[in-house]
């Protein structure tokens, strides 16, 4: 947020992608686990509004702190569902 604001553009993603590795000793020194533990890496490409990548993620994230929230509705649905 704070790069497109800085470049004053709009970036969208393109693409993410999730995995699994084990830490190596530069992931675990950064993220305070043991060499080998889990973790979940978070890659993808942000674009701008005409479709030009802009931005490259890659991010690991300690597994045993990793949460996903899926949602399948785009919000303008009020009430439970049928």
């Amino acid at each position: 947020r704070r790069l497109s604001e800085a470049m004053g553009i709009t970036l969208e993603y393109d693409w993410r992608a999730f995995s699994a590795v084990g830490a190596d000793v530069d992931d675990a020194d950064a993220l305070g686990v043991p060499t080998g533990s889990p973790l979940l890496v978070r890659e993808g490409v942000s674009c701008d509004a005409s479709g030009a990548p802009m931005l490259y993620v890659r991010r690991r994230i300690r597994g045993e702190s990793a949460r996903f929230v899926l949602r399948f509705r785009d919000g303008a649905e009020t009430g439970p569902c049928p």
